[in-house]
């Protein structure tokens, strides 16, 4: 039985660990990467957002270096604000047509629950530039990295630790009935 037991507990850990190891960060893609300046047809495909998750796409000036972006401010136009929701797999594309300043635009995508969100800058005739995100506002709501969801490495690795001391546990029932059965 305890032979059984500690077989299980391993799959699981195993299975815990593997699931945890594939979360990946939201991000966005914006093409054409480097559009002319003027309206242009953008097309905005969201990626590892949470599955069917309503979210919402929002043109925002360019922040000056070493600020960061914040479109609950007066920097972003809310009234072309494009909503959509992410399929099963968190995946969505957006189609707008926005109007390109010379000096850039940040395509600002998120959801309302703040859990994703991601930005990337276009400049008229430059590749672009995507930009991690560390203090935004989303929709009116001010938002601090600590709020964001947490899934780096100490996740992970707290899982691992967890897994660890399982199969330890594991290996000690099955050192344990060994040490008690007669050769």
């Amino acid at each position: 039985m305890r032979r059984v037991l500690a077989t299980v507990l391993i799959a699981m850990t195993g299975t815990t660990v593997v699931g945890a190891g594939i979360a990946l960060a939201a991000e966005v893609e914006v093409s054409p990467a480097a559009p002319t300046e003027g309206e242009a047809e953008l097309t905005i495909n969201v990626i590892d957002f949470g599955p069917d998750t309503p979210i919402y796409a929002v043109p925002c000036e360019v922040p000056d270096e070493g600020e960061e972006l914040d479109p609950s401010n007066d920097n972003c136009d809310l009234a072309e604000v494009v909503a959509t929701t992410t399929d099963s797999d968190g995946h969505a594309t957006i189609v707008v047509k926005w109007d390109i300043p010379a000096d850039g635009l940040a395509v600002y995508v998120g959801d309302e629950a703040r859990t994703n969100q991601a930005s990337q800058i276009l400049t008229p005739g430059v590749q672009a530039e995507v930009t991690p995100i560390a203090d935004v506002g989303v929709l009116g709501t001010s938002v601090v990295q600590e709020d964001l969801a947490d899934t780096g490495p100490r996740e992970i690795m707290t899982l691992l630790m967890v897994a660890a001391a399982l199969i330890a546990l594991g290996l000690g029932l099955r050192g344990a009935e060994l040490a008690r059965t007669p050769a």
